[in-house]
């Protein structure tokens, strides 16, 4: 008989079977954003504010269980220590690469609010944010077609994605998230600025998009405090 021949017992085999059966039944459809940039990307709210009011009430402090996560950081620091290169509940703790103003024991960015107002806006809408960002980076040189944070930035998009399929989920890409200029102020820089972000552009919806997309382009926070950029005062 075949059970006799078989290394499994019949209560483990109709468990393998049942599970085969079930598995359609988790993978999902996600909607995935990008993130990228520089400090400003990685963000530099204080995450101990989260808990505290006027912030306590939009609930970011704690894991987003709704709201998919993959991230990769090249800095070698003790700040931003959250898993990464792997999917997980959207949380704080990727936030900025080195602890700055030193106070911010743990720092966090953009994604939380975006990714809790993606969610909201659609709760029949599966979200993910797949984020790469490097503080100090420039746009003109570190992000051009041949630098090393764009590739480094295409490759975490195509791991994430990978991953994504690898666990049996389908994607589509809603767009991408882009805060970083501070690096590009200088003289011809600042000149270029334009050129060379609508290049970035086109090279993501080339490399990554395969056609059109929407890219959001939020202005960077002023140097007062660190915070304006990735410190949320609502969920919109």
């Amino acid at each position: 008989m075949f059970f006799a021949s078989s290394p499994f017992k019949p209560s483990a085999l109709l468990g393998v079977f049942f599970l085969c059966q079930l598995s359609p039944a988790f993978a999902k459809h996600y909607r995935v954003y990008l993130l990228g940039g520089q400090s400003n990307g990685n963000g530099r709210g204080d995450a101990a504010e989260l808990s505290v009011a006027p912030l306590d009430s939009l609930g970011l402090d704690a894991p987003q269980t709704d709201v998919y996560f993959y991230w990769h950081k090249t800095q070698n620091t003790t700040n931003g220590n959250l898993t990464q290169d792997t999917w997980i509940d959207l949380q704080p703790v990727s936030g900025h690469a080195v602890n700055s103003p030193s106070g911010h024991e743990v720092e966090f960015g953009s994604e939380l609010s975006f990714g809790r107002a993606m969610a909201d806006n659609d709760p029949n809408v599966n979200v993910a944010i797949i984020k790469y960002t490097e503080g100090g980076t420039n746009l003109h040189t570190q992000w051009s077609a041949s630098g090393a944070q764009y590739l480094t930035f295409v490759a975490t998009v195509e791991a994430g994605l990978a991953a994504l399929e690898t666990d049996g989920h389908t994607y589509e890409i809603g767009g991408m998230v882009w805060i970083q200029g501070e690096s590009d102020t200088g003289s011809a820089n600042a000149a270029n600025y334009e050129a060379n972000l609508t290049d970035l552009i086109q090279r993501v919806r080339q490399d990554v998009f395969d056609g059109l997309c929407p890219v959001a382009t939020p202005s960077p926070s002023s140097s007062a405090g660190f915070l304006t950029a990735s410190k949320p005062t609502s969920p919109q």
